[in-house]
């Protein structure tokens, strides 16, 4: 823990506008990419609840997942997710959507 406040003050004394400090535009990229009107249009919650997953089935995964431990571990990485994980799940998506939902629609 030492190692990783000594490395961050190093990081912020070379670059204040580091990755560490900055954190990627999650909404306004979704947004700007129109992936809520591209998954609509492709139908891909509709195509999932045509198979059988709902919100509520979904839901019902929560305290499983909690008992797992995956939350916590979510919660606690939420900058990883966001700064490493978010940037390559929606810059992908814009091609990745219509073959989710060619592959939802075979089954």
């Amino acid at each position: 823990i030492l190692g990783e406040a000594n490395y961050k003050k190093w990081v912020n004394s070379v670059d204040p506008n580091n990755m560490l400090n900055r954190q990627y535009p999650v909404l306004s990229r979704v947004r700007e990419l129109g992936l809520l009107e591209k998954t609509a249009e492709l139908g891909v919650l509709s195509k999932l609840e045509a198979q059988g997953l709902t919100l509520e089935k979904a839901e019902e995964l929560l305290p499983a997942l909690e008992k797992l431990g995956v939350l916590k571990l979510v919660a606690n990485n939420q900058q990883l997710l966001i700064n490493g994980v978010a940037p390559i799940a929606i810059e992908g998506a814009p091609l990745l959507l219509p073959l989710v939902a060619g592959a939802i629609e075979v089954g």
